[in-house]
């Protein structure tokens, strides 16, 4: 007598399913878009008053770079 599976769905689906729910787990944690930051920013990119501190640009980029390797 053969074992029945207790799988729901094939290996494929449930890859997709994981991926979907990862998706799903990330989406919920993103922050509600700000709309007066938003308008803030938009008004010092307009008249150039916008400044990009390329020290803390580049601290970020390695930052997530490192941790995209280390997953």
């Amino acid at each position: 007598m053969r074992a029945e599976s207790t799988s729901v769905a094939p290996p494929a689906t449930q890859r997709q399913l994981k991926i979907l729910l990862k998706a799903l787990l990330r989406l919920g944690r993103t922050p509600e878009v700000r709309q007066e930051k938003v308008r803030s920013l938009s008004r010092a990119l307009q008249t150039n008053g916008y400044r990009i501190d390329c020290r803390k640009l580049a601290d970020s980029l390695i930052t997530s770079l490192l941790f995209g390797l280390l997953r």
